[in-house]
């Protein structure tokens, strides 16, 4: 395969990676956090998180970009209640089936034996 004459490198590579990042900002939640756990959430999410300012209770306001509702729940879910989405809904309901998930995985029962054992 040859690559077109009038190809260019650095803007085909600029555009994919406007796609890409565009992709990543799909969704905002504005969410609610616990002083001890805002330090993660930026390190795991990095620029995708606005903080706002302290509020009245001693957290912080943010607003958390993710690719879709599901997943930015996924990536929220790891902080359990030292977070608290306030919107939009989509976020807080996947987060609730994600919590049920774990409920009923975990709430009082013994770990399934793997397959064979």
């Amino acid at each position: 395969m040859t690559r077109p004459r009038d190809f260019d490198l650095a803007t085909a590579w600029r555009t994919l990676s406007g796609a890409f990042q565009d992709g990543m900002y799909a969704v905002t939640a504005r969410a609610r956090v616990h002083p001890d756990a805002l330090a993660l959430l930026q390190r795991f999410l990095g620029g995708r998180v606005r903080v706002g300012g302290p509020l009245p209770d001693g957290w912080t306001e943010v607003w958390v970009d993710g690719p879709a509702a599901k997943a930015l729940a996924g990536h929220l879910a790891g902080l359990g209640a030292r977070v608290e989405v306030l919107e939009p809904p989509e976020v807080r309901q996947w987060l609730a089936r994600i919590a049920a998930e774990l409920t009923g995985m975990y709430a009082g029962e013994e770990p399934h034996a793997p397959h064979g054992q």
